[in-house]
C-alpha cells in the first residue's frame, strides 16, 4: 500500500560539527533535477564507490526509483545546503 507521499514531506535544520547550517528533507519527484546535477559533480572514483562500476548517468528508472519513495519499503533523504 503506497501512501500519500505528501504525508511525508520534511524538512529539519540541523547545524553540522563545522557551523554549517544544513536541511535534511525527505527525497522528492521534484528533486529529480537536483539529483542529476549532484551527479555529475561527483568523481569517477566516487561514483565508482556509490555503484560499484562506471555510472556516469542515472537512467531514468533509477531516478524514478530514488525520487518515489514510498516511505515503508524506501526511504530517501537529502542534505540541502543553502535552501530556500
Amino acid at each position: 500500500m503506497v501512501q500519500d507521499p505528501t504525508a511525508f514531506d520534511q524538512r529539519e535544520a540541523v547545524q553540522l560539527r563545522d557551523g554549517a547550517a544544513v536541511d535534511v528533507v525527505t527525497m522528492r519527484p521534484a528533486d529529480a533535477a537536483r539529483l542529476v546535477r549532484f551527479h555529475h559533480t561527483l568523481s569517477p572514483d566516487t561514483t565508482y564507490l556509490r555503484f560499484f562500476s562506471f555510472h556516469p548517468e542515472h537512467s531514468a528508472d533509477e531516478l524514478y526509483r530514488f525520487t518515489h519513495v514510498d516511505h515503508l519499503d524506501r526511504e530517501a533523504m537529502v542534505v540541502v545546503k543553502d535552501a530556500e
